[in-house]
């Protein structure tokens, strides 16, 4: 049970320091990080400065500047409904201008066998419906971000129809019960 409270302090602590290391001046990073994490006292000193490390070099990456300069969203609460089905969440990074729009979602740990696990393919499913419903006719790239790896992993449009597929067929309005 302490590894998965270890687990979840972790990725608690990697968007806290997504979410203010980017808007701060480069020379005071990772002395804010150092105090961020000091808050955190569920996550081990070196896997704090382990993780510290990674996430100044993933701002830093060329490929997610969009997702990091100014014009970025964060944390952007989103809801709405598709198929008749509320739906509401949090997008971790949302960049948009009038060339593309960019969905990206951080995860801490690791991808196994190059799968995206079918929790996180349907969550960027249903955000990418409500995004289509905003931004009609648009193409939105969709990134699950791996924070450990510094790396990125699109889903494609076909995956992404293909799961709200999967999930309105799943979902049984008579099934849903109020205990």
């Amino acid at each position: 049970m302490q590894s998965h409270h270890i687990g979840l302090a972790y990725g608690k602590l990697a968007h806290r320091l997504l979410e203010q290391l980017p808007h701060t001046d480069v020379s005071l990073r990772r002395g804010l990080a150092l105090q961020i994490a000091g808050q955190s006292r569920n996550v081990p000193d070196e896997m704090a400065a382990s993780l510290i490390d990674k996430l100044l070099t993933l701002i830093d990456m060329p490929e997610f500047a969009p997702l990091f300069g100014k014009d970025a969203l964060v944390e952007v609460p989103i809801n709405g409904r598709l198929n008749g089905i509320g739906i509401a969440g949090q997008i971790d990074r949302l960049f948009i201008d009038n060339e593309r729009i960019i969905l990206a979602d951080f995860k801490t740990g690791q991808l196994r066998d190059n799968v995206i696990p079918r929790s996180y393919l349907h969550q960027m499913a249903l955000y990418d419906g409500l995004l289509q419903k905003i931004y009609p006719g648009r193409d939105i790239d969709c990134w699950l971000v791996w924070v450990d790896t510094l790396d990125y992993q699109p889903i494609s449009r076909d995956a992404r129809e293909q799961a709200l597929v999967d999930i309105f067929a799943s979902y049984d309005p008579l099934q849903v019960s109020d205990r």
